[in-house]
């Protein structure tokens, strides 16, 4: 099926405009948990860094190994294997983390979920946004 210019990047917007926007009704909601819990600021900065760094830190390493945009089936295939062994088993653990962090600070945990949650998708945005324009500049210009 040709897909025309004009008809795909309507839809594939979303794709660009849905991680920021998600991630200010997070902070939205962070910050007003934060407002209303002593030591709650604390709290959405430590746990807004802890979401944000990792993720971009990976996306830098991503771009770094040249894999943030795999081309050929063989690397999508080492992408998914590596996913498998390394990427899941790191978000478990992490979660677990963030479980963690939310039990011992009492009374925290919309405040750390939302924010971290938050930091996450704003690490990622970056490598989603790259990808979407080398797709709009080398894929739909056809």
């Amino acid at each position: 099926m040709k897909v025309s210019k004009t008809d795909v990047p309507r839809r594939e917007w979303l794709a660009v405009l849905f991680p920021p926007a998600a991630a200010s009704v997070l902070l939205a909601a962070g910050a007003r948990d934060a407002a209303s819990t002593p030591h709650g600021w604390l709290a959405f900065i430590a746990a807004l860094a802890a979401g944000f760094v990792p993720s971009i830190l990976y996306t830098l390493v991503l771009a770094r190994e040249g894999r943030l945009f795999p081309r050929d089936s063989a690397a999508i295939e080492r992408n998914r294997d590596r996913i498998i062994r390394v990427g899941i088993p790191i978000g478990w653990v992490l979660a677990g983390g963030l479980v963690a962090a939310s039990v011992l600070l009492d009374g925290f945990f919309s405040v750390v979920f939302a924010s971290a949650l938050a930091g996450a998708v704003l690490g990622f945005w970056p490598g989603i946004l790259a990808n979407f324009i080398r797709l709009r500049r080398e894929v739909w210009t056809r």
